[in-house]
């Protein structure tokens, strides 16, 4: 999506991304309140083909500013916030789906939340934020997207670093996954 929006423009694409969200969440908490697995798988298969607000985030960060320092403390900001999310996430939705707070909406009611957040997000986008303008790209998108990849596979560099992230990422779901089983079966957690 980061490189879509050097053609479409950072507000559109953003649009893209929180639509696809809303919807993807909608359908999954609809999924999980009608116990339909196909609507679960669904609506988390649109979200994450959708999900790329981070790297067009980046962008706009990139384009606000030519001064270097000031780049990265943006940035920063960027990963802060997405860190923030990522950390905040899972407990909210830990405490959101207690059925003594929701009922029978338990388990649908956390992305029912986030489908709501994510339109609030699509209105603050409408009356907040104002596009740079569209960088337009000679190279169309896909032939773009197939570059970067044959790129990839042939750096060195890129490739350390996408296996040190995907390490980290495998760890992060280890520790989340493994933490609601050590709750569970050592320390008899119910949730109730």
């Amino acid at each position: 999506l980061g490189a879509l929006s050097d053609q479409w423009g950072r507000k559109n694409t953003f649009y893209l991304s929180l639509v696809g969200t809303l919807v993807g969440y909608a359908l999954t908490g609809i999924g999980l309140w009608q116990d339909s697995i196909v609507l679960a798988l669904l609506g988390r298969a649109l979200d994450g083909l959708t999900a790329g607000s981070v790297p067009v985030a980046q962008a706009v960060m990139a384009d606000l500013t030519q001064d270097v320092t000031a780049r990265v403390r943006l940035m920063g900001l960027t990963v802060l916030g997405f860190a923030g999310g990522q950390t905040l996430g899972p407990l909210l939705s830990g405490l959101l789906s207690d059925h003594a707070l929701s009922g029978a909406l338990s388990y649908s009611l956390p992305f029912y939340i986030i489908a709501v957040l994510s339109f609030v997000n699509i209105l603050w986008l409408w009356w907040g934020f104002k596009d740079l303008g569209v960088v337009r790209q000679t190279v169309p998108f896909w032939r773009n997207v197939s570059q970067q990849l044959q790129h990839f596979w042939v750096s060195r560099a890129l490739l350390v670093v996408a296996f040190c992230l995907l390490m980290n990422q495998l760890a992060v779901s280890l520790t989340m996954q493994s933490t609601v089983v050590l709750l569970t079966e050592t320390f008899h957690y119910s949730g109730v």
